[in-house]
């Protein structure tokens, strides 16, 4: 009995085909969507709206972690004045947009769209760079803007002109044909490869972000009185000393220099020592510290009764109400809160005397105050059973702290976005074509013919260029 062999393709034609298409079909699904400069549009005006809400909207402090009980403190303050609003407003994470999901998503599409635009531009890009047609058709010299005539034959004036090109930093290529001669020349032929450098520093750009964001932290009102240690917190370790703030001003009025001298302490140990000034940032380790604001500070002692000192620090007044400034001061160990309150300098309020301080006090938690006092220099008061005394006045100086692994990318992408558009605008992508042909008289005629569109420095250009082939085949 013959045995019939059977024989089965491990790979049948049709699965591939379907497979292949079903890629090409998911491919397109992702790609013509992102290749959209629609789309790009509707990105940028979402981020503008996002940005317009989180500068309109006020934000939570960012040295205040979400969620947490600060947070939550905060909110309820937010809430005198958004009112039943804020629930939603929180929900949707505009109380801190620019760390929202939505805004960082929205940059990450951006980031996408970008890219995919700038694939979808490459072979169109690059074959105008390494691609040129030298031969053209004889119509498309019909319009030709610039023709010449010469005495030599088409080969010594086709060298002719191409010596004229190449000494104008002109690349010349030549092809020959039935006695025709055909050039293209170009210059600055990887200009429109600036249009990819700024778009991956646009595309760094966002990266720096969108990580800055992530790995990135900033603290924009980080508060030292004068003789005081803070700590800088975010996990860092490292805690700071102001031993001195000093101020200077102008005989008309506006500040002439404001500077902090502070020493930097990682884990308790003494690692710097500087000086901030605006514009002069003292760093460590990646974190830098920035002058920012500065004022004063009321040192605050308290005492229970048992004479236990519970509180002997500076108070920043820091805020401005009702031409007063106002500072606050947790005293967690009996649930409250200390507002101090004192005139801006040079006011006279008719409720605080010179010399004198407003203390309100209040349960955590609470903005009805359970006592009101005026203290007066050096004097102590008892109010809910503690003693309060106002030691002094110290001034305390305001720096922003930040840290951005991030930086050294931005830097790199706004260098790429330069020099990319600085290729696109001062160095514009330049062709050129010629024709070079017997007369039945004798001689060559030469037919200029380039993509001029609104460059009209290059129309003139083509004029010169003529002109001084003109001269040069006259002098041949």
């Amino acid at each position: 009995m013959a045995i019939e062999k059977q024989t089965t393709a491990l790979f049948p034609r049709a699965v591939p085909a379907r497979r292949w298409r079903r890629l090409i079909a998911a491919r397109d699904s992702f790609w013509k969507p992102f290749s959209s400069v629609k789309l790009a549009l509707i990105l940028i005006l979402m981020l503008a709206a996002l940005t317009l809400v989180g500068t309109f909207v006020g934000q939570v402090p960012n040295y205040i972690q979400v969620p947490s009980a600060e947070y939550a403190a905060w909110l309820a303050q937010a809430q005198v004045r958004f009112g039943p609003v804020t629930p939603v407003l929180d929900r949707l994470q505009l109380f801190y947009v620019f760390d929202s999901i939505l805004f960082i998503g929205t940059g990450f599409l951006l980031l996408l769209n970008i890219l995919v635009c700038a694939l979808n531009r490459w072979p169109g890009i690059w074959n105008s760079i390494a691609h040129n047609r030298v031969r053209m058709s004889q119509g498309f010299y019909t319009y030709a803007p610039m023709k010449l005539t010469a005495a030599q034959p088409p080969a010594q004036a086709a060298e002719t002109l191409r010596r004229v090109l190449k000494k104008s930093r002109y690349r010349v290529v030549v092809s020959e044909e039935a006695g025709q001669y055909y050039l293209f020349c170009d210059r600055n032929r990887l200009a429109p490869l600036g249009t990819y450098l700024s778009h991956l520093g646009l595309i760094l750009l966002v990266l720096a972000y969108i990580s800055g964001q992530v790995m990135g932290w900033r603290h924009s009102e980080f508060i030292i009185t004068e003789g005081e240690t803070q700590e800088v917190g975010f996990g860092t370790g490292l805690s700071m000393t102001l031993e001195q703030f000093a101020d200077e001003w102008w005989l008309s009025g506006p500040p002439k220099d404001y500077r902090s001298d502070v020493v930097i302490y990682d884990n308790g140990l003494e690692v710097k020592q500087g000086t901030i000034r605006v514009n002069h940032p003292l760093s460590y380790q990646g974190i830098r510290f920035f002058q920012s604001f500065y004022g004063t500070s009321a040192m605050m002692e308290v005492q229970d009764r048992d004479g236990t000192v519970l509180l002997q620090a500076g108070v920043p007044l820091a805020w401005e109400w009702k031409d007063r400034r106002v500072g606050s001061v947790s005293i967690p160990e009996k649930d409250l809160v200390l507002w101090v309150v004192l005139p801006q300098a040079g006011a006279v309020d008719p409720l605080i005397k010179p010399g004198e301080v407003r203390l309100e006090v209040a349960r955590e938690g609470s903005t009805t105050p359970i006592g009101i006092v005026n203290l007066s220099q050096g004097q102590p008061q008892e109010v809910a059973g503690l003693t309060y005394t106002f030691l002094r006045e110290r001034p305390f100086t305001g720096l922003q702290v930040a840290r951005d692994p991030a930086l050294p990318l931005v830097w790199v992408a706004f260098t790429l976005m330069t020099v990319g558009m600085a290729m696109v605008f001062y160095f514009p992508h330049r062709r050129l074509w010629s024709a070079v042909g017997p007369r039945t008289e004798g001689g060559s005629a030469l037919s200029f013919r380039g993509i001029v569109g609104k460059d009209n420095d290059f129309r003139q250009e083509m004029e010169r260029l003529a002109e001084k082939a003109q001269q040069a085949l006259s002098k041949a």
